[in-house]
């Protein structure tokens, strides 16, 4: 388990060294924001763990993950380090982002935009260029 605030952090490697996520020395502020919502945060998921980000309201957290998808980051003054499986966030295209994180919002009715699940699931996959074929 890993809290925002570092007080607990798992060390346990499931496979590979590599971690799944990796922050280092992670800062980030809102336009005009007085204090930042990070300073020099550093934060590693090896891979095959789960993690939990524990923290009240506006301690970072949902700013934490989306600024992991760099096509929902937040605006503001970022600096630091973000890696996904060895690969720095900032130079993901959205494919390859759309292929290793999937992001659910705090409202997923806001998000959902399919009345199926069926429907809802093939949405992304044909805007990937998959055929209906491929995805049944």
């Amino acid at each position: 388990m890993a809290r925002l605030d570092g007080s607990i952090m798992a060390d346990a490697v499931c496979g590979s060294d590599m971690p799944a996520i990796e922050v280092r020395g992670l800062r980030f502020a809102y336009p005009g924001a007085e204090v930042p919502v990070f300073e020099e945060l550093d934060w590693r998921v090896p891979q095959g763990t789960f993690a939990l980000l524990v923290g009240g309201t506006g301690s970072g957290k949902s700013t934490l993950l989306s600024l992991l998808k760099p096509e929902i980051s937040p605006a503001g003054e970022c600096s630091g380090e973000l890696r996904m499986l060895g690969e720095s966030v900032a130079d993901m295209d959205v494919r390859a982002s759309a292929e290793r994180v999937g992001y659910v919002f705090q409202d997923p009715e806001n998000q959902i935009v399919c009345e199926t699940v069926w429907h809802e699931m093939a949405f992304g996959l044909e805007n990937l260029g998959m055929s209906r074929d491929e995805m049944r």
